[in-house]
């Protein structure tokens, strides 16, 4: 029997690309949900190069209504799936206080996951499928039918990155399954710290998410950039913004809320230039990245940490009195305009509490701190190459593979908690194990890549233009290298029911 395979598509090419090579690798049976905008949707619908069986637009199945919700129906889905709807719906940065654009009411949301629930149950009834492919989860109606197919016993594949520039696994979204036989480290292959922070600079996650930050920067000037402006103001139909993600975007409140940002954002950047540190002293102190936000690895990973001031609060009232609390602003930040000034001022009024420079490398601040305490993210990982010890609050891909990263799962544990990460010295042989890991189970994907002249959705910052299947085809096929390496690691994944290996 063919293997039955839903992959839910986002509104880029990558997931059509590898839904393409993976039916050639394989003889499988393919369906989709697509988000689409209205644009790129005439392609989907009539193009031919993917054999899918059958297809669904999900902003066919969900629109936003203020109308009263089945509360009967959406009680059941939360005993049926063991989900927590209104944990996801606070997870949603279109739903809270960050959305600019639309004040979400209480029936509106409930309403609109009813809608996604009805929606996803009946496409599963109907297809049945062996495995899902699925972007990340990162909102809420992904994560809704993430957790829906997982607790129908469904396999989930997932492209995830292992924090370390461009090495990608295929897991189901945070975890790193792994054949132990194919990991025989011998003590005389062991490196040393020293060889291993040499390894992690090759693979610094920092550095490259800086090359994207500057590169995503909008330049005014730029000719794809006035089209996208110009595609948002006057190509974009009144029904186009009908999804909840662009609900409330008018001409009107589009210029006006991105000049109000942009001048905010200078405004933030100055207050940062004037009052972080630049310079890290010779002290004991604990280190606390912030983390961007709204981002997917807080907010969805990390639902209970996700208020980051009421975190380094926390952490400042638990330190040992001869510690302080250095506080680091991230630099991808930049391209959100930053954060609200009383957000840092109120960091800058904790009396054990340092607030550094985005500016201040990493690498110098791990190297003289005594701890790392992280959310989620790559800090509490780098730090153990730094042979510091880490705090994390929520489940990593790497947190069980090292003992000197400690979890906290409550703000009671962290006194204790720190103290005992303080004590806590990084196991080589651990770190070598986790590398080697690493090294045999990851692969190089560059998500970037696909970021050319060749891919047609790229033409505008907003993915709406016109896709023709002679453009698909060119595509596909100036990329194919690239997706037939992810459409093989799918493969591989699939072969082995999934996760048929010692976690």
């Amino acid at each position: 029997m063919k293997d039955k395979i839903l992959i839910w598509m986002g509104k880029d090419l990558t997931y059509y690309g590898i839904a393409h090579f993976l039916n050639q690798q394989h003889d499988c049976e393919l369906f989709s949900i697509i988000e689409s905008n209205p644009k790129p949707r005439k392609f989907f619908e009539k193009q031919k190069l993917v054999p899918f069986k059958k297809i669904w637009f999900f902003s066919d199945y969900v629109q936003i209504k203020n109308k009263k919700p089945d509360m009967k129906y959406l009680s059941s889905i939360e005993k049926k799936y063991g989900i927590n709807i209104w944990l996801m719906s606070y997870s949603e940065r279109f739903f809270d206080e960050r959305s600019r654009f639309h004040k979400f009411t209480k029936n509106e949301i409930l309403n609109l996951i009813e809608q996604e629930c009805r929606f996803y149950e009946q496409v599963l009834d109907e297809v049945e499928p062996d495995f899902l492919i699925i972007r990340d989860v990162d909102m809420h109606h992904v994560n809704l039918f993430h957790e829906i197919c997982r607790a129908r016993g469904i396999t989930i594949l997932s492209l995830y990155p292992l924090r370390m520039k461009t090495k990608w696994i295929i897991s189901d979204t945070d975890k790193l399954h792994y054949n132990q036989n194919k990991i025989k480290l011998e003590p005389e292959n062991q490196k040393s710290f020293d060889e291993l922070r040499n390894y992690l600079e090759r693979y610094n996650q920092g550095s490259w998410a800086r090359k994207w930050v500057t590169s995503s920067k909008i330049n005014l000037t730029n000719k794809k950039t006035l089209y996208s402006i110009f595609n948002e103001l006057f190509l974009t139909g009144k029904s186009d913004r009908e999804d909840f993600m662009k609900i409330g975007r008018t001409r009107r409140k589009i210029i006006t809320t991105n000049l109000s940002m942009m001048l905010k954002g200078r405004y933030r950047e100055l207050f940062l230039e004037n009052n972080c540190k630049k310079e890290i002293k010779n002290e004991k102190f604990v280190y606390f990245p912030l983390h961007v936000s709204p981002e997917r690895y807080i907010d969805i990973s990390a639902p209970f940490f996700s208020n980051q001031l009421e975190v380094i609060t926390n952490i400042a009232k638990a330190l040992p009195t001869e510690y302080k609390l250095y506080v680091k602003e991230h630099f991808a930040m930049k391209p959100l305009h930053w954060r609200k000034t009383s957000f840092y001022k109120q960091i800058l009024a904790l009396p054990n509490v340092e607030f550094i420079h985005p500016s201040v490398s990493p690498d110098e601040i791990l190297k003289k701190s005594s701890l790392v305490i992280a959310i989620t993210g790559t800090s509490a990982l780098q730090a153990a190459f730094f042979e510091k010890p880490s705090i994390v609050l929520a489940h990593n891909i790497y947190t069980e593979f090292l003992s000197s990263i400690i979890r906290i799962r409550s703000y009671e544990e962290l006194s204790n908690g720190i103290r005992t990460a303080l004590k806590t010295k990084v196991n080589l042989a651990e770190l070598n194990r986790f590398v080697e890991i690493v090294e045999k189970e990851s692969f190089d994907y560059n998500t970037h890549v696909f970021n050319n002249e060749y891919n047609p959705i790229s033409k505008t910052l907003f993915s709406d233009v016109e896709v023709s299947e002679s453009q698909a085809k060119s595509f596909l096929d100036h990329h194919q290298e690239v997706f037939e390496i992810l459409a093989s690691e799918y493969l591989k994944k699939i072969k082995s029911g999934g996760y048929n290996l010692t976690t």
